[in-house]
């Protein structure tokens, strides 16, 4: 019995400094074994969570025939991340599919996001994992790629390529030009408007490129499928770029013959169009956010015991007080970057004044700072559409209902029922707005 507690809590940190280690809300958890992955990644601290619709995707997934293309939301830090890196390594997943999964941020600027970049990383990410992953490509369908890199190079005038045309083979001349272009579009902004213009004047000739990337790379996995999972779309953060992609040019990114998992930004789904991208992506499904508390702030805190499950794994529960675990817990609003954020800064707080536990005082100072800085991004109208929910209307300006879901000052939880709610973090700016007013008026 105790072999078994130490394989399961062995990473679980005995003190407050030890514990900071464990708690890093920018990190995602890994699956399959990566090297250099910092402590805070590891799978051991994977908690399953109530309405999972992990396993109704897989299923889908497997059964299919088609090219399909999915939607996958949730709010920001909910661990979406971490749910696509579990899955993408379940066996199941593995002796199905050949799976090219990365990150749309780690490829392109992604504040300034275009479907062109979409469609020429996508291209190009693809060539060169599977070139790493052993798989060669035939005379024709390299010729096929030449072709469309003859034509790019020329509409690029003033660009020298000697280092990448010096390579020995054709294969190698696309994967150093795939990787050269990479780093444009990642980096070199002054190139990009030249690029696009570039590509823009024959589309249709990327296209080709990609499915033909596509066949032949399915045709070498024998009994596999292709399935490419992109992440960190979601985090685009300008909400007019994100429609501009999956709205506008929807189209163009369920142009690949294979089937592809899109992040998708969880604004998205409060925009009357969700139904337009629904009807040309075909599928989405949707991670909840952990229910902390009954609707309405009614019943115990965390019902489920997951995101007590989760804390407990990263950290001794003896060093939190039962009172500051639940405030810990209530503030997270179920979703997990927001518990890890509020442990680690109260573990910091709590060093940094001589303590070895953490109390209320310090976590309630913790949500104050959170406060604060929710509070500097808050205009009028995003007020009067917070009001309206803590009194069970309708808002009306659906324009600052999605700012709000993106930000996460407004959460959804799917957890037997729909329901949205106010971030708790925020939900006292409005009672002290309300008492203001009542005494202006009283005056």
């Amino acid at each position: 019995m105790s072999i078994v507690k130490k394989q399961e809590y062995h990473l679980q940190a005995k003190t407050l400094e030890a514990a900071v280690a464990n708690l890093n809300e920018q990190v995602s958890l890994v699956f399959d074994g990566r090297a250099g992955s910092p402590v805070s990644a590891s799978s051991e601290f994977y908690v399953n969570r109530p309405d999972n619709p992990m396993n109704e995707l897989k299923t889908f997934l497997i059964t299919s025939p088609g090219y399909d293309k999915i939607l996958f939301s949730g709010h920001m830090g909910c661990g979406k991340s971490t749910e696509l890196n579990r899955f993408s390594n379940l066996p199941e997943i593995k002796e199905k599919f050949f799976v090219v999964k990365y990150s749309i941020s780690e490829i392109l600027n992604i504040i300034d996001i275009d479907y062109i970049d979409f469609l020429l990383s996508f291209a190009a990410y693809l060539y060169i994992k599977a070139s790493d992953a052993g798989i060669s490509f035939t005379e024709p369908v390299l010729k096929t790629v030449e072709k469309w890199v003859n034509y790019f190079k020329s509409g690029m005038e003033g660009e020298n390529w000697e280092e990448e045309n010096a390579a020995p083979s054709i294969a190698r001349r696309i994967y150093n030009f795939f990787s050269r272009v990479s780093m444009i579009l990642l980096r070199e902004l002054a190139l990009r408007d030249k690029v696009r213009e570039t590509i823009q004047r024959n589309i249709a000739s990327l296209v080709e490129v990609i499915n033909a990337l596509v066949t032949h790379i399915t045709s070498q996995l024998e009994d596999k499928e292709l399935l490419v999972i992109i992440d960190d779309l979601e985090k685009i953060p300008h909400i007019g770029k994100a429609e501009e992609l999956f709205i506008k040019a929807g189209t163009y990114m369920t142009v690949p013959r294979c089937k592809i998992i899109y992040t998708a930004p969880i604004a998205l789904y409060y925009s009357i169009k969700f139904q337009q991208m629904v009807s040309v992506f075909g599928n989405s499904y949707f991670l909840p956010n952990i229910k902390v508390r009954e609707r309405h702030g009614t019943g115990a805190v965390d019902p489920s015991g997951c995101m007590k499950e989760f804390l407990k794994k990263r950290i001794d529960v003896d060093r939190i007080s039962k009172e500051a675990v639940d405030l810990m817990i209530e503030n997270s609003a179920g979703v997990a970057r927001e518990l890890v954020r509020i442990v680690k800064n109260s573990c910091v707080k709590a060093i940094s004044r001589g303590h070895d536990t953490i109390e209320t005082d310090m976590v309630r100072a913790v949500i104050a700072d959170l406060r604060n800085e929710f509070q500097r991004g808050l205009e009028k109208r995003h007020l009067d559409v917070l009001q309206a929910i803590m009194d069970n209307r309708q808002p009306e300006d659906q324009e600052s209902l999605m700012e709000l879901f993106h930000s996460k000052v407004v959460l959804e939880y799917t957890n037997g029922e729909r329901w949205t709610a106010v971030n708790p973090v925020v939900a006292p700016l409005l009672v002290n707005i309300s008492q203001d007013h009542a005494k202006k008026t009283a005056i």
